[in-house]
């Protein structure tokens, strides 16, 4: 089964105020990124990706633009 972006954050973080919390932002903003509410800017998207450990381009883009992906 391919991960989400919302379940290898959670792998890491209990929530979703922890995981906000790591990132400097507010719960809200986490939330609404975990949910796919709210889509992470490029650079968002390299900070949580650092932060969760994703380390190469198949498993980034299949967690930030899975429709594209081909895995």
């Amino acid at each position: 089964m391919e991960m989400t972006l919302r379940g290898a954050i959670l792998q890491k973080y209990p929530s979703a105020s922890a995981f906000g919390k790591s990132m400097g932002w507010g719960r809200q903003k986490a939330s609404d990124i975990m949910n796919g509410r709210r889509q992470p800017t490029a650079d968002e998207m390299v900070l949580i990706a650092n932060d969760i450990g994703i380390q190469d381009a198949k498993s980034f883009m299949s967690l930030f633009f899975p429709s594209l992906s081909t895995m």
